[in-house]
């Protein structure tokens, strides 16, 4: 064998070692999203097409288009998002205005932001959550341009305004949350609509909608209820309250807000003052008051 023949096969051998290489580095590349995920898409969405999927944080998420979704019947685009045991967590729709709920196009246009250009609708899903209609709006606010999410229960309540940042739902994601909070709820409010469950410092936040009205719940780390938490109006406050805070120090202050606490303990109004100075007290049941330090 010639040198020139040595060196042909050599070169050979290299490109043959190479492209297994390329297709042994290929094949070690796992799929992001797991067989199981696929199919709870094709479970719970059979119609779904034109389907993409990513990957984000412990999420894998299918952007997808489908006609079952709206009730048009349009084919409109949807994000699910599921983890890779094939668990549904929350599905996003995008909609046009003509297919809101009417308790929700009604509410908006009655609102202070009927005049603001409205940029983007979507329909949030959530597992044992309250179906919620987020409606982007943008406006000149003082010279500065502003974009507002406004958050509407189905039935038209304005349940939040936040400041739109641009990013995704993820945030509004149900944790998974101990069964006795669940429990709970379905004992003492079981005609209530989940809206959000936020787990910060070892504590739970449940914010709930309990027919018209808006509560906040507080549960320990074992799932425990501490206390529920639900603004009112003056005309709500017992007689024995006001009597208590017109005779007290803080008499002259105006009433900014008022929330009323339910806890194991008992009950208790909170007053947001102001005047010359801030104040938030607490009027506890024994008819004592108690200032709320920050």
């Amino acid at each position: 064998m010639n040198a020139k023949k040595v060196i042909t096969s050599a070169l050979c051998g290299i490109a043959v070692f190479l492209c297994s290489c390329s297709q042994s580095d290929d094949s070690a590349k796992a799929d992001p999203v797991s067989e199981k995920a696929k199919e709870a898409l094709v479970q719970k969405f059979p119609d779904a097409s034109n389907v993409n999927w990513k990957s984000k944080g412990d999420y894998v998420i299918a952007d997808f288009k489908s006609a079952l979704l709206t009730r048009s019947g349009s084919v409109y685009k949807h994000a699910a998002w599921f983890d890779n045991a094939g668990f549904w967590y929350m599905t996003e729709t995008e909609l046009e205005f003509d297919q809101l709920p009417e308790a929700v196009r009604e509410a908006f246009l009655l609102s202070e932001y009927a005049g603001w250009k409205i940029d983007d609708i979507d329909r949030i899903e959530r597992y044992q959550m309250a179906l919620v209609y987020v409606i982007e709006v943008e406006q000149k606010v003082n010279g500065k341009e502003t974009e507002l999410d406004l958050y509407y229960s189905e039935d038209g309540i304005l349940i939040r305004v936040v400041v739109d940042d641009d990013s995704d739902y993820e945030d509004f994601i149900p944790p998974v949350t101990a069964g006795l909070i669940f429990e709970f709820l379905a004992t003492y409010y079981p005609d209530a609509r989940i809206l959000d469950i936020d787990v910060e410092d070892g504590f739970t936040e449940v914010e709930i909608l309990d027919r018209r009205i808006k509560r906040e719940l507080l549960f320990n780390t074992r799932g425990e209820w501490l206390s529920t938490q639900t603004e009112i109006c003056l005309a709500d406050v017992p007689v024995w309250v006001l009597k208590i805070l017109s005779e007290s120090d803080f008499a002259a202050l105006s009433i900014d807000d008022i929330e009323h606490f339910e806890t194991p303990a008992g009950e208790f109004y909170r007053f947001e003052l102001e005047g010359s100075d801030e104040v938030t007290i607490d009027i506890l049941p024994d008819g004592s008051i108690r200032i709320v330090r920050d």
